[in-house]
């Protein structure tokens, strides 16, 4: 596959397909599952994840996927349309508002110094800050304005690790299958709920963990199945009929 890809973007660039150098653009293919969200699915599919080394190149590859030009066949590419800096806070489980957590950072001189800190809640200062993990500013010179300047490598972003399978779409009975207190259905609001949650305990007093801030009603799912205590559809009975009669056809 890789081999494959490689030839077609070389063909569509016209560069010469048996030169390594120029003709390189896959940096990795992993095999992942999931479930396909173009039309209706139950259960997991295997999909090709394709890594590349530009992303400029991401467009041109899911037209050539479309037409068949890549092994003679026709792909189905997924998340081809985002754009590259939202795929990779997706793929490392990073959202708007949320924090990055890192294993490890290497800060740019010149740190904050303490004495000239007036907040005395600051956490990173030189007290704080060890003098290894500060990076040579003349090889690492500083970009910026801010206060606190760091660099960090992809594969120490913690924030992946918290992700865990959620067995939702294996059946049909994905209604029935209750989350637990701490999960939520936009994994990308659980850090907000998180946050809000130790804002108003702090703000109401509240120090037992098993205690909640906020009160019934508004834990209610806005997709919660309330039509039955409404009495039903006005139609449910011919809509039923309807789509008997579709599935015997």
């Amino acid at each position: 596959m890789t081999l494959a890809i490689n030839h077609a973007l070389s063909l569509s660039y016209r560069r010469n397909p048996y030169d390594t150098n120029a003709s390189t653009f896959v940096a990795h293919i992993s095999l992942v599952k999931g479930v396909p969200f173009y039309g209706y699915h139950v259960g997991y599919k295997c999909f090709l994840k394709v890594y590349l080394l530009n992303p400029l190149t991401i467009t041109r590859l899911a037209d050539l996927l479309i037409q068949g030009a890549v092994m003679a066949r026709i792909f189905q590419p997924y998340e081809a349309h985002l754009q590259y800096l939202a795929q990779w806070m997706c793929d490392y489980n990073l959202f708007g508002c949320g924090y990055i957590d890192c294993e490890r950072a290497r800060f740019r001189s010149p740190v904050p110094e303490w004495e000239a800190i007036s907040n005395p809640f600051h956490k990173w200062h030189d007290n704080s800050i060890a003098s290894e993990w500060i990076l040579d500013p003349d090889k690492y010179p500083r970009q910026s304005h801010c206060a606190i300047e760091i660099d960090i490598q992809v594969q120490d972003i913690l924030n992946r690790k918290e992700i865990r399978p959620r067995h939702l779409h294996h059946s049909f009975m994905e209604r029935y299958h209750e989350l637990g207190p701490e999960d939520k259905f936009v994994h990308s609001m659980a850090g907000l709920w998180r946050d809000e949650t130790k804002r108003r305990k702090k703000r109401m007093g509240l120090t037992d963990p098993s205690s909640s801030p906020f009160p019934p009603e508004v834990l209610i799912s806005m997709s919660a199945d309330l039509r039955e205590e409404a009495g039903g559809w006005i139609h449910e009975e011919e809509y039923r009929e309807l789509m008997l009669q579709l599935i015997e056809q």
